[in-house]
Parts: C-alpha cells; structure tokens; sequence
C-alpha cells in the first residue's frame, strides 16, 4: 500500500490507504476506517518517537478519511480532484551526497511515504549488513502491503538482535499484514517479555484480538492493562473503542457492516457494553461520540413507533392484506354504527358497538404502534419466510 503524499505533498489517496476501491460503499469504507484505528491506537503509546509519530501521522490520515469519505459532498469533490490528477508517486532514483539513508528511510517512515522509505532503507542495506536496516526495510514493506518481504527483513533483524522488543514488534506487525494473528501474537509476547513495563506488545496483542473477532479477549487484556495504567489515555480510548465494537456484536442480524436490532435482549446487552465504554471515561473525541450515538440509537428502537411496514409486508401476503383491511376500515363501520345506535336511542345496540369499537382500536394499536426493534424482527421474519419459498 503506498499512501505517500502526492506531488504537491498534500493530496493523499484514502482509498489507497484503506485498500479499497474508489465505487466502495460507505459501510465499507467506515468498517475499513475502525479496522485501521483498531490497528494503529495501539502504537501510538510507543515509546520509540519515529514509531509513535508513524501511529500519529497514520491516525490523522484515518481521521481525513473519515470526514471526507463518509460525506457524500465532500466525497464527490475529492474523486473529482482525484481523478484531475496523477496518483503516480515520484521514486528517487538519485542519491544526494552526504546524506544517511538510514535517517531519511526513518523520516519518511515517520510520514507514513512507505515508498521511499523502501527505497532508502534498501539503499542502506545495500552498505550495511545491520539490524535497523533490515528493520526499517521490514516497515516499510508492511506500509506498502507486502507482507512476505515485511516478514523475511522483520525475522533477518530480528535475528541479528533478538534482544530488541521493537523489532519483534515490527514482525508482529509484519505477519498481521499477511493475516497471520497466531504467529504475529507470538512477536508481540516476545516483545513484552523483553520490555515488561512497556504497554504496547500487550495493546497490540488485544489489537489482534480484536481484528479477529474475539473483542472479549481484546478487552481483558486491554481491563487488564487499564488497572494497571488507570490514567492512561491511549488504554482508555482502546478498551472503550473495543467495549462499542463488542456491542455491535450482540446483533444477529448484522453483516459484517452494518446490523439490525430485533429483540429487547439485544438491546439489553448492547446497553451494557456502551455503559462500560461510558465509564472508562475517555477523552477522545469519536469515542464520546460513539457512546452518545449508540445510546440514541438504542433509546430509538425502544422507542414505540407506527409500523407503517406493515403495508408493504402485506404485499407479500394475502392473510395479511386482510387483517390490515380489517383494523383500518372496522373502526370506521363500528363507529358509524354507534352513531346511529345513538341517533335512533338504541342503548344496547349503541354499547355492543361501542366495545366493538374499542376493542378494534385496542387491536389496531397493538398490532401498529411497537417497539422499532419489532418493526424490524416483523420485516426480518417476512424476509426468512419469503427466502424460503424462493421468491427472493
């Protein structure tokens, strides 16, 4: 993947950087966007500067992303500006004199331009047999996606000193490009071994965890870290960042991108999970806002609306179409016919009616005014249904 700043050093292709394509849809790139600032918060506590502003320098590209992609506006303006220009990225092909490429292969890095940052680190290690050029080279290997090289440079540094936990870390980060969790959580133990009161070989191996589905064991790993760090920002935001994504978990009707709420329960246990996420109290912006928005979402499907569905549903049965015509119209009979029971002073005519009608409202509201989270489960439910009698 080559992310590096184009021509005027500004333009910077999101799509490229998130490894999607330019017609993606929206829950496509948003879900891409999290897995990315899952993957990158981590290393942001880093306590080698280059790497950290590396995390940094990536987090902030994450984050342009997300308000440019996912505004239909602004998404239009920038494939507009996009497709004007070239997104070809200029490769050094000269060396200017008295200069250290191993320095210069670190700054790009630090900029997230993976693509000189190979170039250079491969010009040093075309001079020097050294670990830090085996490791730079492994970085920037994995920032452009390729992961075999990554890993073959991250195990030569690694072999050359094994006793450094941020080359570990590398080959971590190496074998994760290659979706290799087993062997990348076995890098990142090495690296805590090695540096104990580091925080980052445990967050990142809750980063694996969590790029894999398994947000529970990201998230002791992650309490675990925030009893010991109780102050620490980057803890915080992560584990609370991973107590909202295990909420949207909880949903059985979800696709990966997106997700459905059909029952009470579910809205139960995603309570939950927002709740810890609110008490971690994190500072972050996004993840604030992540709380206050699932909150209203959940409050919304427990709230009681009209289920105006109902009419569409029906299309699809003839039972149906005939119990709608019933408690729409009924009302309308009965109560025509309490006026006249009124009108010609017949009482007992006039009170069987009258309970007819109440009766009939009483059933039009319980069929009609539900929970969202019903609404949904009766559409779902239509949708099972006409799946398997193969007519979707």
């Amino acid at each position: 993947m080559s992310i590096v700043p184009q021509a005027d050093e500004s333009f910077v292709d999101y799509y490229e950087l998130l490894g999607v394509s330019p017609d993606a849809e929206e829950a496509t790139i948003a879900r891409k966007i999290k897995d990315g600032q899952r993957e990158w918060r981590a290393r942001i506590a880093h306590t080698d500067l280059k790497r950290r502003q590396e995390a940094e320098r990536r987090m902030a590209l994450l984050a342009e992303a997300r308000k440019t992609l996912l505004d239909a506006q602004k998404r239009a303006r920038y494939d507009r500006t996009r497709k004007n220009r070239s997104t070809a990225a200029p490769r050094p092909t000269t060396s200017p004199e008295g200069y250290d490429p191993l320095e210069r292969a670190e700054q790009c890095l630090a900029v997230n331009d993976y693509r000189q940052g190979a170039f250079f680190a491969e010009e040093a290690a075309r001079t020097s047999n050294s670990a830090k050029a085996w490791n730079l080279r492994s970085r920037a290997y994995a920032g452009l996606g390729d992961g075999t090289r990554a890993i073959v440079a991250a195990q030569e540094a690694v072999a050359l000193r094994p006793d450094d936990p941020l080359f570990h870390l590398d080959l971590g980060s190496a074998h994760m490009v290659l979706d290799e969790p087993g062997q990348a959580i076995a890098a990142f133990q090495a690296a805590a071994e090695l540096s104990e009161e580091d925080i980052v070989p445990r967050g990142m191996i809750a980063g694996v965890h969590a790029a894999t589905g398994d947000f529970q064991r990201a998230a002791d790993v992650l309490s675990f870290l925030h009893r010991e760090h109780p102050e620490n920002e980057d803890i915080k935001t992560e584990l609370a960042a991973t107590y909202l994504a295990q909420a949207e978990t909880v949903p059985s009707d979800s696709d990966g991108n997106s997700y459905t709420i059909t029952s009470p329960d579910e809205i139960a246990r995603m309570r939950q999970f927002v709740d810890k996420a609110a008490a971690v109290k994190s500072r972050d912006p996004e993840i604030r806002n992540g709380v206050e928005d699932m909150r209203a979402n959940l409050d919304r499907h427990a709230d009681r609306v009209v289920d105006f569905r109902a009419f569409s549903r029906a299309r699809a049965s003839g039972e149906m179409r005939v119990f709608l015509l019933a408690i729409h119209f009924l009302p309308f009979v009965l109560l025509y016919m309490v006026a006249g029971g009124i009108a010609v002073g017949d009482g007992q005519f006039t009170f069987y009616s009258m309970i007819g009608l109440l009766a009939t409202v009483g059933i039009w509201w319980l069929y009609m005014v539900v929970p969202r989270w019903k609404q949904n489960r009766r559409t779902q439910k239509m949708l099972e249904r006409l799946e398997a009698e193969g007519l979707l």
